[in-house]
């Protein structure tokens, strides 16, 4: 809070900073990209999929290149519904945002545990030193789900550092909470560890437990 910033002096500064970058001159030209940061896991033969938000900042309508470069499967940028892919370069308005895709097509021949990588970047035609950049992970199954269903106390360290000195590759699914990984994700792994920790609160919901039977 500001009364926690030092004396009058210190706090009067941060005020006349504070509203000096408010009432600053909004740039010109800008651009944003949010991206999906999770891995997104998928059996080989199919595909997986990335949702992101392109965001023009400036104060001006301008055009951006799409670039893609990383990735060893077949990806291509698509509008948000997956429905059809797009073509670079795109244009945006100021202070407009469009939604993409990515869809990444996953050999039949992949093995398991066989990681993707695709950085996406986006520049401006008009000026080279707009751009943004986000790099999205995919992956095929590995040999066994960790689902980290715990509430209050941290336990999953244990769990990952027993399986890493096993030598036993696995996946991750965290709760925080919630509902636990849908049949579907489950059905990908021949071995599931689900841990509750020192939840009593919820340890497993019904229907947590109907898809684990």
């Amino acid at each position: 809070g500001l009364e926690g910033m030092g004396d009058a002096a210190a706090r009067e500064q941060l005020l006349d900073r504070s509203i000096a970058w408010l009432m600053a001159a909004p740039h010109a030209k800008g651009i944003e990209l949010i991206g999906d940061e999770t891995v997104a896991i998928g059996p080989a033969g199919q595909a997986v999929t990335h949702t992101l938000r392109l965001r023009n900042t400036g104060t001006l309508t301008d055009v951006y290149t799409i670039q893609l470069q990383g990735q060893q499967w077949p990806t291509a940028l698509m509008n948000s519904a997956f429905t059809q892919t797009m073509a670079s370069p795109l244009t945006i308005g100021p202070c407009l945002s469009q939604t993409l895709g990515l869809k990444s097509d996953i050999p039949a021949s992949a093995p398991r545990n066989q990681f993707d990588v695709i950085t996406l970047t986006a520049q401006s035609q008009s000026d080279a030193t707009v751009l943004s950049a986000a790099t999205f992970g995919n992956k095929t199954p590995a040999t066994l789900l960790l689902v980290d269903d715990d509430r209050w106390y941290e336990q999953e360290d244990k769990y990952r550092s027993a399986l890493e000195m096993l030598g036993t590759p696995y996946d991750t699914f965290d709760t925080r909470g919630r509902a636990g990984p849908d049949l579907a994700r489950l059905n990908l792994y021949p071995l599931v560890v689900w841990f509750n920790g020192y939840d009593w609160f919820d340890p497993m919901s019904d229907a947590d437990e109907a898809n684990l039977a």
